[in-house]
Protein backbone atom coordinates (compact mmCIF):
# COMPACT_ATOMS: atom_id res chain seq x y z
CA UNK A 1 0.00 0.00 0.00
CA UNK A 2 1.99 3.33 -1.25
CA UNK A 3 1.36 6.63 0.78
CA UNK A 4 -0.74 8.98 -0.21
CA UNK A 5 1.62 12.03 0.29
CA UNK A 6 -0.51 14.28 -1.78
CA UNK A 7 -3.49 13.44 1.21
CA UNK A 8 -0.86 13.77 3.98
CA UNK A 9 -0.01 17.07 2.50
CA UNK A 10 -3.46 17.86 2.78
CA UNK A 11 -4.30 16.94 6.56
CA UNK A 12 -1.12 18.98 7.52
CA UNK A 13 -2.50 21.71 5.68
CA UNK A 14 -5.93 21.42 7.14
CA UNK A 15 -4.19 20.81 11.16
CA UNK A 16 -2.05 23.70 10.33
CA UNK A 17 -5.52 26.03 9.05
CA UNK A 18 -7.23 25.01 12.09
CA UNK A 19 -4.26 25.93 14.36
CA UNK A 20 -3.91 28.97 12.22
CA UNK A 21 -7.63 29.15 13.37
CA UNK A 22 -7.57 28.54 17.22
CA UNK A 23 -4.78 31.05 17.28
CA UNK A 24 -6.49 33.55 15.58
CA UNK A 25 -9.95 33.08 17.79
CA UNK A 26 -7.64 33.28 21.08
CA UNK A 27 -5.92 36.50 19.90
CA UNK A 28 -8.90 37.87 18.54
CA UNK A 29 -10.88 36.86 22.38
CA UNK A 30 -7.67 38.13 24.32
CA UNK A 31 -7.66 41.26 22.16
CA UNK A 32 -11.09 41.83 22.19
CA UNK A 33 -11.42 41.44 26.11
CA UNK A 34 -8.23 43.45 26.34
CA UNK A 35 -9.60 46.20 24.18
CA UNK A 36 -13.09 45.68 25.88
CA UNK A 37 -11.57 46.32 29.17
CA UNK A 38 -9.51 49.06 28.07
CA UNK A 39 -12.73 50.85 26.60
CA UNK A 40 -14.38 49.94 29.59
CA UNK A 41 -12.19 51.37 32.05
CA UNK A 42 -11.41 54.19 29.89
CA UNK A 43 -15.32 55.03 29.55
CA UNK A 44 -15.58 54.53 33.49
CA UNK A 45 -12.66 56.59 33.81
CA UNK A 46 -13.98 59.01 31.48
CA UNK A 47 -17.50 58.89 33.34
CA UNK A 48 -16.03 59.28 37.16
CA UNK A 49 -13.82 62.30 36.01
CA UNK A 50 -17.44 63.66 34.10
CA UNK A 51 -18.88 62.70 37.32
CA UNK A 52 -16.08 64.65 39.41
CA UNK A 53 -16.34 67.29 37.45
CA UNK A 54 -19.88 68.36 37.63
CA UNK A 55 -19.42 67.96 41.47
CA UNK A 56 -16.69 70.17 41.45
CA UNK A 57 -18.73 72.49 39.31
CA UNK A 58 -21.68 72.49 41.89
CA UNK A 59 -19.54 72.46 44.80
CA UNK A 60 -18.05 75.69 42.91
CA UNK A 61 -21.37 77.04 42.34
CA UNK A 62 -22.23 76.04 45.74
CA UNK A 63 -19.49 78.44 47.11
CA UNK A 64 -21.01 81.02 44.88
CA UNK A 65 -24.14 81.01 46.43
CA UNK A 66 -22.49 80.82 49.88
CA UNK A 67 -20.69 84.10 49.21
CA UNK A 68 -23.74 85.95 47.95
CA UNK A 69 -25.61 84.58 51.25
CA UNK A 70 -23.00 85.68 53.05
CA UNK A 71 -22.85 89.31 51.49
CA UNK A 72 -26.32 89.40 52.38
CA UNK A 73 -26.29 88.65 55.50
CA UNK A 74 -23.74 91.19 56.21
CA UNK A 75 -25.93 93.61 53.94
CA UNK A 76 -29.03 92.50 55.97
CA UNK A 77 -27.11 92.94 59.37
CA UNK A 78 -26.15 96.26 58.58
CA UNK A 79 -29.74 97.49 57.27
CA UNK A 80 -31.68 96.39 60.57
CA UNK A 81 -28.83 98.11 62.43
CA UNK A 82 -29.41 101.17 60.78
CA UNK A 83 -32.77 100.91 60.88
CA UNK A 84 -33.14 100.25 65.05
CA UNK A 85 -31.40 103.72 65.28
CA UNK A 86 -32.91 105.93 62.25
CA UNK A 87 -36.59 104.46 64.28
CA UNK A 88 -35.46 105.86 67.40
CA UNK A 89 -36.77 109.34 68.91
CA UNK A 90 -33.95 109.87 71.33
CA UNK A 91 -31.20 108.90 68.27
CA UNK A 92 -33.06 111.80 66.05
CA UNK A 93 -32.89 114.57 68.91
CA UNK A 94 -29.82 113.85 70.27
CA UNK A 95 -27.84 113.65 66.95
CA UNK A 96 -29.64 115.49 64.73
CA UNK A 97 -31.46 118.21 67.17
CA UNK A 98 -29.33 118.59 70.14
CA UNK A 99 -26.22 117.46 68.67
CA UNK A 100 -25.67 116.09 72.33
CA UNK A 101 -21.62 115.43 71.99
CA UNK A 102 -22.09 112.90 75.18
CA UNK A 103 -24.72 110.85 73.80
CA UNK A 104 -23.35 110.75 70.21
CA UNK A 105 -19.82 109.53 71.71
CA UNK A 106 -21.33 107.27 73.80
CA UNK A 107 -23.66 105.87 71.19
CA UNK A 108 -21.57 105.86 68.47
CA UNK A 109 -17.95 106.44 69.27
CA UNK A 110 -18.14 104.08 72.27
CA UNK A 111 -20.66 101.54 71.69
CA UNK A 112 -21.76 101.13 67.78
CA UNK A 113 -18.44 101.49 66.72
CA UNK A 114 -16.55 99.13 68.30
CA UNK A 115 -19.36 97.04 69.10
CA UNK A 116 -20.26 96.10 65.01
CA UNK A 117 -16.24 96.64 63.46
CA UNK A 118 -17.83 99.69 61.63
CA UNK A 119 -15.38 102.23 59.99
CA UNK A 120 -17.32 105.05 60.27
CA UNK A 121 -20.72 106.76 61.82
CA UNK A 122 -22.39 109.85 59.67
CA UNK A 123 -25.40 112.21 60.07
CA UNK A 124 -26.35 114.03 56.54
CA UNK A 125 -29.23 116.50 56.88
CA UNK A 126 -31.45 117.79 53.93
CA UNK A 127 -28.89 120.59 52.60
CA UNK A 128 -26.46 117.96 52.68
CA UNK A 129 -24.42 118.74 55.36
CA UNK A 130 -22.09 115.75 56.91
CA UNK A 131 -21.26 115.53 60.24
CA UNK A 132 -18.82 113.14 61.23
CA UNK A 133 -20.17 110.99 64.49
CA UNK A 134 -17.63 108.26 64.84
CA UNK A 135 -14.94 107.02 62.54
CA UNK A 136 -12.18 104.62 62.89
CA UNK A 137 -8.83 106.39 61.73
CA UNK A 138 -6.92 104.03 60.59
CA UNK A 139 -10.18 103.02 57.80
CA UNK A 140 -12.67 106.33 58.06
CA UNK A 141 -13.15 108.54 55.38
CA UNK A 142 -10.33 111.37 54.99
CA UNK A 143 -12.87 114.38 55.19
CA UNK A 144 -16.50 114.42 55.83
CA UNK A 145 -17.13 116.28 52.40
CA UNK A 146 -15.62 113.00 50.75
CA UNK A 147 -18.61 110.97 51.70
CA UNK A 148 -20.60 112.58 49.04
CA UNK A 149 -18.03 111.85 46.51
CA UNK A 150 -19.46 108.70 45.57
CA UNK A 151 -22.81 106.90 44.63
CA UNK A 152 -24.45 107.97 48.65
CA UNK A 153 -25.34 111.27 46.75
CA UNK A 154 -27.63 109.56 44.41
CA UNK A 155 -29.32 107.43 47.04
CA UNK A 156 -30.05 110.64 49.21
CA UNK A 157 -31.24 112.37 46.02
CA UNK A 158 -33.75 109.19 45.98
CA UNK A 159 -35.24 109.96 48.83
CA UNK A 160 -35.88 113.36 48.54
CA UNK A 161 -37.21 112.68 45.04
CA UNK A 162 -39.61 110.08 47.02
CA UNK A 163 -38.63 107.65 44.51
CA UNK A 164 -41.09 104.45 44.63
CA UNK A 165 -38.11 102.14 43.57
CA UNK A 166 -36.27 103.31 46.50
CA UNK A 167 -33.47 100.91 47.20
CA UNK A 168 -33.10 100.52 50.68
CA UNK A 169 -30.47 97.32 50.82
CA UNK A 170 -27.28 98.70 51.79
CA UNK A 171 -24.52 98.74 48.94
CA UNK A 172 -20.52 99.61 48.01
CA UNK A 173 -19.53 102.38 47.33
CA UNK A 174 -15.85 103.52 46.66
CA UNK A 175 -14.44 107.23 49.21
CA UNK A 176 -11.33 107.85 48.32
CA UNK A 177 -10.15 104.96 46.60
CA UNK A 178 -11.54 102.96 49.10
CA UNK A 179 -14.61 100.49 48.99
CA UNK A 180 -17.31 101.05 51.38
CA UNK A 181 -20.06 99.02 52.44
CA UNK A 182 -22.91 101.16 53.30
CA UNK A 183 -26.66 101.95 54.77
CA UNK A 184 -28.36 105.16 54.25
CA UNK A 185 -31.59 105.33 55.92
CA UNK A 186 -33.88 108.41 56.82
CA UNK A 187 -34.45 109.45 60.49
CA UNK A 188 -38.22 108.46 61.39
CA UNK A 189 -41.02 108.71 63.63
CA UNK A 190 -41.16 105.57 65.99
CA UNK A 191 -44.86 105.81 65.93
CA UNK A 192 -45.93 107.36 62.11
CA UNK A 193 -42.67 105.44 60.34
CA UNK A 194 -42.57 108.76 58.67
CA UNK A 195 -39.15 110.40 57.62
CA UNK A 196 -38.78 112.98 59.61
CA UNK A 197 -36.60 116.31 58.10
CA UNK A 198 -34.94 114.22 55.40
CA UNK A 199 -32.03 113.94 57.51
CA UNK A 200 -29.93 110.49 57.07
CA UNK A 201 -27.99 108.10 59.27
CA UNK A 202 -25.07 106.53 57.55
CA UNK A 203 -23.19 103.76 58.95
CA UNK A 204 -20.24 102.32 57.07
CA UNK A 205 -17.44 99.20 56.92
CA UNK A 206 -14.51 99.34 54.92
CA UNK A 207 -13.80 96.26 52.66
CA UNK A 208 -10.83 95.73 54.25
CA UNK A 209 -8.61 92.25 53.96
CA UNK A 210 -9.35 92.02 57.60
CA UNK A 211 -13.12 92.04 56.99
CA UNK A 212 -13.02 89.51 54.02
CA UNK A 213 -11.31 87.47 56.43
CA UNK A 214 -13.77 87.52 59.45
CA UNK A 215 -16.32 87.00 56.43
CA UNK A 216 -14.71 83.56 55.32
CA UNK A 217 -14.05 82.39 58.98
CA UNK A 218 -17.58 83.03 59.93
CA UNK A 219 -19.52 81.27 56.99
CA UNK A 220 -16.81 78.81 56.68
CA UNK A 221 -15.65 80.23 52.90
CA UNK A 222 -12.30 80.37 51.27
CA UNK A 223 -10.18 83.00 51.39
CA UNK A 224 -11.83 86.10 49.79
CA UNK A 225 -9.96 88.72 48.75
CA UNK A 226 -10.91 92.08 46.27
CA UNK A 227 -9.80 92.97 42.84
CA UNK A 228 -10.98 95.77 40.23
CA UNK A 229 -10.40 93.51 37.49
CA UNK A 230 -12.84 90.98 36.08
CA UNK A 231 -12.47 87.62 37.32
CA UNK A 232 -14.19 85.22 34.93
CA UNK A 233 -14.70 82.19 37.61
CA UNK A 234 -14.64 81.90 41.74
CA UNK A 235 -15.85 85.82 41.76
CA UNK A 236 -18.37 88.32 43.03
CA UNK A 237 -19.56 91.66 41.77
CA UNK A 238 -19.71 93.94 44.54
CA UNK A 239 -22.97 96.12 42.92
CA UNK A 240 -23.24 99.73 43.68
CA UNK A 241 -26.21 101.72 44.24
CA UNK A 242 -28.95 102.30 40.78
CA UNK A 243 -26.96 103.02 38.07
CA UNK A 244 -24.16 103.20 39.01
CA UNK A 245 -23.25 100.03 38.52
CA UNK A 246 -20.62 97.32 40.03
CA UNK A 247 -17.14 98.83 42.27
CA UNK A 248 -15.20 95.71 41.90
CA UNK A 249 -14.94 92.05 42.80
CA UNK A 250 -14.71 89.65 44.97
CA UNK A 251 -13.02 86.29 44.02
CA UNK A 252 -11.55 83.00 45.80
CA UNK A 253 -10.22 80.19 44.69
CA UNK A 254 -12.57 77.08 45.05
CA UNK A 255 -10.66 73.55 45.53
CA UNK A 256 -10.67 71.58 42.44
CA UNK A 257 -10.74 67.45 43.08
CA UNK A 258 -10.59 66.81 39.44
CA UNK A 259 -6.82 67.35 38.73
CA UNK A 260 -5.76 65.69 41.77
CA UNK A 261 -8.30 62.44 40.81
CA UNK A 262 -8.09 61.54 37.51
CA UNK A 263 -4.15 60.37 36.97
CA UNK A 264 -5.38 57.36 39.50
CA UNK A 265 -8.74 56.56 38.25
CA UNK A 266 -7.69 54.26 35.94
CA UNK A 267 -7.00 51.63 38.31
CA UNK A 268 -10.18 51.41 39.81
CA UNK A 269 -12.84 48.72 39.06
CA UNK A 270 -15.94 50.38 37.70
CA UNK A 271 -18.64 47.93 38.53
CA UNK A 272 -17.39 47.94 42.59
CA UNK A 273 -17.13 51.71 42.01
CA UNK A 274 -20.43 52.73 40.84
CA UNK A 275 -21.90 49.67 43.58
CA UNK A 276 -19.75 52.12 46.36
CA UNK A 277 -20.86 55.65 44.74
CA UNK A 278 -24.58 54.22 44.58
CA UNK A 279 -24.53 52.69 47.95
CA UNK A 280 -22.78 55.95 49.38
CA UNK A 281 -24.96 57.66 48.39
CA UNK A 282 -28.31 55.88 49.38
CA UNK A 283 -26.27 55.59 52.69
CA UNK A 284 -25.69 59.68 53.30
CA UNK A 285 -29.01 60.47 51.68
CA UNK A 286 -30.95 58.27 54.26
CA UNK A 287 -28.30 59.06 57.16
CA UNK A 288 -28.81 62.88 56.07
CA UNK A 289 -33.37 62.14 56.48
CA UNK A 290 -32.58 60.46 59.57
CA UNK A 291 -29.88 62.89 61.16
CA UNK A 292 -32.18 65.88 60.25
CA UNK A 293 -35.43 64.57 61.84
CA UNK A 294 -32.98 63.69 64.97
CA UNK A 295 -31.87 66.96 65.26
CA UNK A 296 -35.59 68.23 64.70
CA UNK A 297 -36.15 66.39 67.82
CA UNK A 298 -33.29 67.34 69.77
CA UNK A 299 -34.22 71.16 69.07
CA UNK A 300 -37.74 70.63 69.72
CA UNK A 301 -36.52 68.97 73.01
CA UNK A 302 -34.08 71.77 74.37
CA UNK A 303 -37.02 74.44 73.72
CA UNK A 304 -40.22 73.28 74.35
CA UNK A 305 -41.69 71.53 77.85
CA UNK A 306 -42.90 68.40 76.60
CA UNK A 307 -46.20 68.18 78.44
CA UNK A 308 -47.54 71.69 77.61
CA UNK A 309 -45.55 72.50 74.64
CA UNK A 310 -44.37 76.06 75.93
CA UNK A 311 -41.00 76.79 76.60
CA UNK A 312 -38.74 75.02 78.93
CA UNK A 313 -36.92 76.62 82.31
CA UNK A 314 -33.75 76.58 80.05
CA UNK A 315 -35.16 78.06 76.90
CA UNK A 316 -36.84 80.40 78.66
CA UNK A 317 -34.31 81.52 80.75
CA UNK A 318 -31.19 82.05 78.25
CA UNK A 319 -33.91 84.01 75.87
CA UNK A 320 -34.91 86.23 78.46
CA UNK A 321 -31.36 87.09 79.71
CA UNK A 322 -31.11 88.25 75.81
CA UNK A 323 -33.82 89.76 75.90
CA UNK A 324 -33.17 91.65 79.27
CA UNK A 325 -30.16 93.48 77.66
CA UNK A 326 -31.28 94.41 74.63
CA UNK A 327 -34.47 95.92 75.52
CA UNK A 328 -31.55 97.66 78.50
CA UNK A 329 -29.47 98.99 76.13
CA UNK A 330 -32.25 100.54 74.09
CA UNK A 331 -34.17 101.85 77.10
CA UNK A 332 -37.42 100.12 76.68
CA UNK A 333 -40.03 99.20 78.80
CA UNK A 334 -39.69 94.73 79.67
CA UNK A 335 -42.43 93.09 82.16
CA UNK A 336 -42.22 89.79 83.71
CA UNK A 337 -45.06 87.64 85.05
CA UNK A 338 -44.63 84.87 87.42
CA UNK A 339 -47.90 82.62 87.53
CA UNK A 340 -48.37 79.70 90.52
CA UNK A 341 -51.56 77.79 89.79
CA UNK A 342 -53.55 78.06 93.01
CA UNK A 343 -54.20 74.45 94.99
CA UNK A 344 -52.74 72.70 92.57
CA UNK A 345 -51.80 69.38 94.67
CA UNK A 346 -55.23 69.73 95.81
CA UNK A 347 -56.30 69.01 92.10
CA UNK A 348 -53.83 65.98 91.78
CA UNK A 349 -55.39 64.22 94.98
CA UNK A 350 -58.36 64.59 94.03
CA UNK A 351 -58.67 64.33 90.54
CA UNK A 352 -55.24 62.11 89.84
CA UNK A 353 -52.15 63.56 87.89
CA UNK A 354 -54.51 62.96 84.64
CA UNK A 355 -56.10 65.71 85.55
CA UNK A 356 -53.28 67.94 86.99
CA UNK A 357 -51.76 67.62 83.81
CA UNK A 358 -55.01 68.73 81.94
CA UNK A 359 -55.35 71.43 83.81
CA UNK A 360 -51.33 72.68 82.92
CA UNK A 361 -52.56 71.83 79.25
CA UNK A 362 -55.88 73.99 79.62
CA UNK A 363 -54.11 77.01 81.50
CA UNK A 364 -51.01 77.03 78.78
CA UNK A 365 -53.93 77.70 76.09
CA UNK A 366 -55.48 80.15 78.14
CA UNK A 367 -52.26 82.08 78.32
CA UNK A 368 -51.38 81.70 74.55
CA UNK A 369 -54.18 83.22 73.31
CA UNK A 370 -53.85 85.60 75.71
CA UNK A 371 -49.79 86.79 74.21
CA UNK A 372 -48.83 88.70 71.57
CA UNK A 373 -46.60 86.88 69.32
CA UNK A 374 -43.61 89.21 70.67
CA UNK A 375 -44.07 87.61 73.78
CA UNK A 376 -42.86 84.51 75.27
CA UNK A 377 -44.64 82.71 77.63
CA UNK A 378 -42.88 79.49 79.31
CA UNK A 379 -43.20 76.90 81.60
CA UNK A 380 -40.84 76.82 85.04
CA UNK A 381 -41.53 74.01 86.53
CA UNK A 382 -44.52 72.25 88.55
CA UNK A 383 -47.14 74.44 88.67
CA UNK A 384 -45.26 77.13 87.90
CA UNK A 385 -45.08 79.35 84.56
CA UNK A 386 -43.35 82.86 83.37
CA UNK A 387 -44.26 85.57 80.56
CA UNK A 388 -41.99 87.61 79.10
CA UNK A 389 -43.49 90.93 77.70
CA UNK A 390 -40.67 93.35 75.72
CA UNK A 391 -41.83 97.13 75.66
CA UNK A 392 -44.74 96.50 78.22
CA UNK A 393 -44.68 98.87 81.34
CA UNK A 394 -46.33 98.30 84.57
CA UNK A 395 -49.51 99.31 83.20
CA UNK A 396 -49.62 97.16 80.57
CA UNK A 397 -48.40 94.04 82.54
CA UNK A 398 -50.74 94.49 85.63
CA UNK A 399 -53.65 94.46 82.87
CA UNK A 400 -52.31 91.17 80.73
CA UNK A 401 -51.98 89.24 83.98
CA UNK A 402 -55.49 90.61 85.46
CA UNK A 403 -56.70 89.61 82.24
CA UNK A 404 -55.23 85.69 81.80
CA UNK A 405 -56.28 85.83 86.09
CA UNK A 406 -60.09 86.80 84.95
CA UNK A 407 -59.89 84.04 81.67
CA UNK A 408 -58.82 81.15 84.09
CA UNK A 409 -60.74 81.75 87.02
CA UNK A 410 -64.06 82.01 83.78
CA UNK A 411 -63.31 79.12 82.36
CA UNK A 412 -63.09 75.79 84.52
CA UNK A 413 -61.69 72.85 83.51
CA UNK A 414 -64.11 70.35 82.11
CA UNK A 415 -63.30 66.65 82.26
CA UNK A 416 -65.37 63.65 81.91
CA UNK A 417 -68.40 66.06 82.09
CA UNK A 418 -67.14 67.05 86.27
CA UNK A 419 -66.20 70.80 86.27
CA UNK A 420 -62.88 71.65 88.13
CA UNK A 421 -62.57 75.66 89.27
CA UNK A 422 -59.35 76.89 88.81
CA UNK A 423 -57.54 79.91 90.32
CA UNK A 424 -53.87 81.24 89.57
CA UNK A 425 -51.96 83.74 91.55
CA UNK A 426 -49.68 86.36 89.94
CA UNK A 427 -46.73 88.05 90.32
CA UNK A 428 -45.62 91.25 88.08
CA UNK A 429 -42.26 93.00 87.81
CA UNK A 430 -40.88 95.82 85.42
CA UNK A 431 -37.67 96.39 84.52
CA UNK A 432 -36.38 99.36 86.52
CA UNK A 433 -33.52 99.44 88.53
CA UNK A 434 -32.32 95.53 87.79
CA UNK A 435 -29.43 95.11 86.35
CA UNK A 436 -29.84 91.04 85.71
CA UNK A 437 -32.64 89.46 83.82
CA UNK A 438 -32.57 87.13 87.11
CA UNK A 439 -32.77 89.83 89.23
CA UNK A 440 -36.27 90.50 87.29
CA UNK A 441 -37.36 87.10 87.41
CA UNK A 442 -36.60 87.34 91.73
CA UNK A 443 -38.37 90.42 91.94
CA UNK A 444 -41.79 88.78 90.25
CA UNK A 445 -41.29 86.16 92.37
CA UNK A 446 -41.39 87.83 95.49
CA UNK A 447 -44.65 89.26 94.18
CA UNK A 448 -46.00 86.81 93.53
CA UNK A 449 -45.46 85.28 97.24
CA UNK A 450 -47.51 88.69 97.97
CA UNK A 451 -50.00 87.45 96.21
CA UNK A 452 -50.01 84.14 97.84
CA UNK A 453 -50.06 85.40 100.99
CA UNK A 454 -53.13 87.88 100.05
CA UNK A 455 -56.02 85.14 99.73
CA UNK A 456 -54.48 84.07 96.15
CA UNK A 457 -56.24 84.47 92.81
CA UNK A 458 -54.64 87.86 92.45
CA UNK A 459 -52.25 89.94 91.07
CA UNK A 460 -49.59 91.56 92.61
CA UNK A 461 -46.71 93.92 91.26
CA UNK A 462 -43.28 94.45 92.94
CA UNK A 463 -42.52 97.63 94.66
Amino acid sequence: MSIDFAEIFSMEGTVNIMRAQNNFSASALISSLTWLIITTIILIASLIVYFISVLDENAAEDVHKRVEVAFNVEKESLLTLNVEYSFWDESYQSTVVNRDQKWIDKTYKNYLLPAYNLSYVAAIEKDLTVHMLADSKLHGPSSERSILDSSLLERLMATHRGSRTLQRTPFFTKQDDRVFLVSVEPFRDEKSENTIDGSHLVLAKALTQKYLNEISKKFQLPELRYTTNKVEHDSLSLDGYGAVGGVGYVYWESPRVTNIVTPYLVVILASLLIVIVSLARLILNKNFRDTTKYQEKLLKAAMTDPLTRAANRSFFMETGEKEFLLQSQQQNHLSVLIFDLDHFKAVNDHYGHSAGDEALKHFTRICQNAVRGTDLFGRLGGEEFALILPGAGPVKGEELAERIRASLNGSPLVINGQMIDLTVSVGVATLEHQSTFKELMLDADKALYFAKNSGRNVVKSFG
